[in-house]
């Protein structure tokens, strides 16, 4: 049961930015024309990931705003882990979970991770064709359940079931039907070599911002890519 709290410490602290990781990951395997600037897509969701932002601010100085949200949601939280403790106690010891309906829900999130990870290494080293990485989430998917309802049950021997087995395909393909459409609404977006006339290099912008006494030409501080 204490290794089970520890794995609902670890889901809770780094199950959102898991999922945006392993879904950035998956766009680049799958689209061509995705950033490869991970950590400036990422902000929200690294803001939202505790363990990085209490290490950043010990770097970077400390975040009054981000600081004040973390309190006010850890507050919230005891209070709520109180009122369920005293409203709904759990009489059955030999549950791993409370709510039934919660762990289905990490159960399909974290089918989800385990579906990305499988696929986006699949793609990554064995880059033939989109029908290869979409094997990779098939077969990822699978195990990844499997896994997932072992840990969750605390036993090899799984207790089958289908309507946790359902609502995970469920949320499966809702998650694929919101990445296809955003990422490909993302991807028509980005110009195609032919109609990219210049581009402006970010390095040498970085440069000059933080050397303001650089005597830089502009013909210098621009990096201009023509297609062909």
């Amino acid at each position: 049961m204490e290794f089970l709290h520890m794995q609902m410490i670890i889901l809770a602290l780094f199950l959102p930015l898991a999922v945006w990781g392993l879904t950035f990951a998956s766009a680049n395997v799958l689209y061509d024309g995705i950033s490869s600037s991970f950590i400036e897509h990422s902000k929200p969701v690294l803001n939202a990931t505790f363990p990085y932002l209490a290490i950043m601010q010990l770097y970077e100085g400390i975040n009054f705003t981000h600081s004040l949200i973390w309190g006010a949601a850890a507050i919230l939280l005891i209070v709520l882990s109180f009122v369920l403790y005293k409203y709904r106690r759990n009489e059955y010891v030999t549950s791993n979970f409370n709510f039934k309906w919660l762990k289905e829900i990490l159960t399909a999130v974290t089918t989800v991770v385990g579906m990305l990870a499988m696929g986006t290494v699949v793609g990554l080293f064995i880059p033939i064709s989109a029908a290869v990485s979409i094997f990779g989430f098939v077969v990822g998917a699978i195990v990844a359940y499997l896994v997932v309802e072992m840990f969750f049950q605390n036993s090899v021997k799984i207790q089958f079931s289908w309507k946790s087995a359902v609502f995970t395909l469920i949320v499966i393909i809702l998650f694929w039907l919101a990445f296809i459409i955003g990422w490909t609404a993302y991807v028509n977006n980005v110009p195609s070599k032919e109609e990219v006339e210049s581009v402006i290099s970010r390095q040498i912008i970085i440069i000059i911002r933080m050397n303001p006494s650089m005597n830089i030409s502009k013909k210098d501080f621009y990096s201009t890519i023509t297609s062909g």
